[in-house]
């Protein structure tokens, strides 16, 4: 992927990560940020501006944070990676905060690490300003992602953490375009665009399709109730997954699930997409959206632990950039195509699913979005 000069625009929100930092008197600043994907047809975001503005998305900060009734989800491992900095080397214990107890717990207890992630897929760092920790962060910025503008920390800053993650995973083939009508969680239907691989009559016609590996299904084997796929097995050493399971309580729990189910009972489904293919139809998602995390905000919000004392969470920001098309994945991409009982089995996400990104020997994945519905599809 080609570097292009990214703009600032309220912190870094071209670009896929987490930023903190602690002011005195003022708190600390999370920066999500992500690239762009340029071997794509899509100029402009379906969704571009604050999350105040959705209606049916939420972004939360933990795998294990509840899914609300009736919205989408999004996760990213990057805010894990800037706490996980913080805690570690400035801290150096459990983080607490007045009055954002809960979430400090989760972030504290996250099993989510650097572990998950291939080292050149990410920057985290944190340390005082004193110490040289921003010119440290700046320093390694340049070497390791130079077209990245990095906040403007002034004389009032006393502590910064950072991560910056990008990811760009792209398919061995192309998939086809296609349009398909999702139904959401309140039975609602929206036409949609997406990207898929298509009806097919024999083998050799359509290859695209057999880059596909089925994890596990459930139901009728030409159009499964349930399922759960690798979108491109010959991706390495990243894995862009989706499955259409029943709304789980949490993404931890629907990962879960699908590790445990994955690779069993695959009978008739497995030898028919080994011959046949599979037909697919995913929607196409490319988005932007900036959100402040008001419940780790504000002077009532100080931290407990002797180390940060006189400190407190000022501001909590990140911006997010997600597209998965019917190229691959920079954290985003989705499409539709039909098939016919009796021929390959069509795999449709017209309907609530998980999508995630994960490191095919990791544990857990470094981003998990629920897709309730079609708020952030490409229309």
């Amino acid at each position: 992927m080609a570097d292009q000069p990214m703009k600032r625009t309220r912190g870094l929100r071209w670009l896929l990560g987490f930023v903190l930092v602690l002011l005195v008197g003022g708190g600390i600043a999370f920066f999500f940020f992500h690239d762009r994907w340029e071997a794509t047809p899509l100029s402009q975001p379906t969704f571009d501006g604050p999350s105040t503005r959705l209606e049916q998305t939420v972004i939360i900060p933990t795998l294990d944070t509840p899914l609300p009734e009736g919205k989408s989800a999004v996760w990213c491992a990057s805010f894990q990676l800037a706490w996980n900095e913080l805690k570690d080397k400035v801290v150096k214990e459990p983080i607490r905060l007045t009055g954002a107890e809960e979430v400090a717990r989760r972030l504290n207890e996250s099993p989510v690490r650097s572990e998950d992630l291939t080292p050149d897929l990410y920057y985290a760092n944190a340390g005082r300003v004193k110490e040289g920790i921003t010119s440290q962060i700046r320093e390694d910025m340049e070497r390791r992602f130079p077209n990245v503008a990095l906040p403007d920390w002034d004389e009032k800053t006393e502590v910064v953490a950072y991560a910056y993650l990008q990811a760009a995973i792209p398919f061995s083939m192309p998939y086809a375009e296609s349009q398909l009508v999702f139904q959401d969680s309140s039975g609602q239907e929206t036409r949609v665009r997406g990207f898929g691989s298509g009806p097919h009559k024999a083998a050799l016609e359509k290859p695209l399709s057999r880059q596909i590996e089925v994890l596990f299904f459930a139901g009728d084997p030409f159009r499964p109730t349930e399922f759960a796929l690798d979108l491109c097995k010959q991706s390495t050493p990243h894995q862009v997954g989706v499955a259409c399971i029943s709304r789980p309580g949490t993404l931890q729990e629907a990962f879960a699930e699908i590790q445990k189910r994955s690779g069993k009972d695959l009978g008739v489904v497995g030898l028919s997409v080994e011959h046949f293919g599979v037909e697919l139809a995913v929607p196409t998602m490319f988005w932007k959206i900036e959100h402040h995390f008001s419940d780790l905000m504000g002077p009532d919000r100080r931290f407990e632990n002797p180390t940060m004392k006189g400190l407190f969470l000022g501001e909590a920001f990140k911006a997010d950039q997600y597209k998965l098309d019917k190229n691959g994945a920079l954290l985003a991409s989705e499409a539709d195509v039909k098939g016919k009982k009796g021929g390959p089995p069509a795999f449709y996400l017209d309907r609530p699913y998980l999508i995630w990104l994960k490191k095919r020997d990791a544990e857990n994945p470094f981003f998990a979005m629920w897709v309730d519905n079609a708020e952030l599809m490409v229309r």
